[in-house]
């Protein structure tokens, strides 16, 4: 009767072992399967998908960047302006979320990104004016007549009203909280909102760009054929203009983005990492030449396996 009640005690204890060495299995399983969908998430967000915007001037294309010129193709997703009373000719572009917004350099308009082509897409949301470039930011349209600066409340439509914010003359601008940084083709220049025009601009660099970015605290610019970097508050000084790209091209545009720059030469997207060195083959073709692009837009997918991330600031300069 005792051995008997000994060899139960065993099967018992042998049993518990035996569960719980299959707890600690399922467990491990489960932090395994854990750890290979954050691996998968960790991945996906640093490779996620970087798209090109661009357009021919007639029509907007979407291009996925992660592809690279090789497999990406562009992808038509507006219709063009030709369907509306306008110039039909986009000169710049905007993406902020799930909206495109565009210039025709007459008005402002606005089109659904997933809406697909079909005519009465695209909106007029702005009066007319004389629009050389825009920024949106909030609920404020803001443009350059490569004069002066101007608003208009982003829901205000045809009924708005263009109110000046900045003394002349500038041909191109940013907007960072209350400060207005313009170039008027040579030297950049900052202006507070609400400050008497008679104060003017003030100067902040030395001579050298058509056009710039400001990120963080340096100031990127373009002299139509490199790249230059130049410390937002390094003063008006020879030399505080340092050289980034190298090589004989001719570079449109150019936009900042992460650990990269972007610009249009050519009529295609190239990419140059953004680190100091003058070599000229550091540019990469980023999409293929099926589609001559007049102007465009980089934007990153701001959503990973459906989870919202937090948005880049987005502008058009």
């Amino acid at each position: 009767m005792m051995k008997s009640n000994h060899n139960l005690k065993t099967f018992k204890l042998l049993k518990n072992v035996n569960q719980s060495g299959g707890d600690v299995q399922a467990a491990l399983l489960y932090l395994f399967f854990i750890g290979i969908i954050g691996l998968i998430a960790y991945i996906f967000y640093q490779y996620k998908s970087v798209y090109i915007y661009g357009t021919d001037g007639n029509y907007v294309y979407k291009y996925n960047m992660i592809l690279g010129e090789k497999y990406g193709k562009w992808t038509k997703i507006t219709e063009s302006l030709a369907s509306m009373d306008l110039s039909k000719t986009i000169l710049g572009l905007q993406i902020i979320g799930d909206t495109i917004y565009a210039t025709n350099g007459q008005v402002i308009l606005s089109h659904e990104l997933h809406s697909g082509i079909k005519i009465g897409n695209w909106k007029q949301i702005s009066t007319a004016g004389n629009i050389k470039q825009f920024q949106i930011i909030g609920d404020t349209i803001y443009i350059c007549n490569q004069v002066q600066v101007f608003k208009t409340g982003l829901k205000d439509g045809k009924n708005g009203k263009w109110v000046k914010i900045s003394p002349g003359t500038i041909k191109n601008f940013q907007i960072i909280g209350n400060i207005i940084y313009g170039c008027n083709g040579s030297y950049v220049y900052k202006y507070t909102i609400g400050s008497p025009e008679k104060d003017g601009w003030t100067q902040i660099t030395e001579a050298a760009v058509i056009s710039f970015q400001i990120v963080g605290d340096n100031i990127y610019g373009n002299n139509g054929n490199h790249i230059y970097i130049h410390g937002l508050n390094s003063g008006i000084k020879g030399g505080n203009w340092k050289q980034l790209t190298g090589g004989n091209i001719k570079i449109t545009e150019f936009y900042i983005l992460g650990k990269y720059m972007y610009a249009l030469i050519e009529n295609r997207i190239y990419r140059h990492i953004l680190d100091v060195d003058l070599n000229a083959n550091n540019w990469i073709a980023m999409a293929n030449k099926d589609i001559s692009i007049s102007t465009f837009h980089v934007a990153e997918n701001d959503k990973i396996l459906g989870i919202q991330l937090k948005k880049r600031e987005s502008q058009q300069y």
